[in-house]
């Protein structure tokens, strides 16, 4: 079984671990027999974790001043509120994630002055400019 939406919180011994699933977290209408989350003890002969199913702040200078936030959050506020938050930004993103945020956002309506990605071989492409390798 493949979960997308869980995120391991332990490993223990004889190939246990502890999971919990984001059963609907994401859905605008949850119903009222849907659990925000399910937590899953998973006995596995063989398991594959992957790393990273988390955004992580990327630290620069000023990086807590107003109006800075994270392109999950922007992406957060934009589809499940339909709240923009800004007339003119500037996504810096170093994962594919933030590339969709700035996709999202430029189809939303909002003029995304540049898209800066430090990675020079990211398959990106869009309406606004983006400086690649910076």
């Amino acid at each position: 079984r493949l979960m997308t939406r869980t995120t391991v919180t332990g490993a223990y011994d004889g190939g246990t671990y502890g999971a919990v699933e984001r059963v609907s977290h994401h859905m605008n209408d949850r119903g009222g027999d849907r659990p925000l989350e399910t937590f899953w003890r998973i006995h596995a002969k063989r398991a594959v974790l992957a790393a990273g199913a988390l955004e992580r702040t990327i630290g620069f200078s000023n990086n807590d001043r107003p109006g800075i936030m994270q392109a999950g959050a922007v992406r957060s506020y934009l589809h499940r509120y339909g709240v923009a938050t800004g007339k003119r930004v500037v996504v810096f993103g170093n994962n594919d994630n933030a590339f969709r945020t700035a996709h999202d956002l430029s189809a939303a309506g909002v003029e995304v002055a540049a898209y800066v990605d430090p990675r020079t071989d990211a398959a990106i492409d869009g309406d606004f400019p983006i400086y690649r390798g910076a």
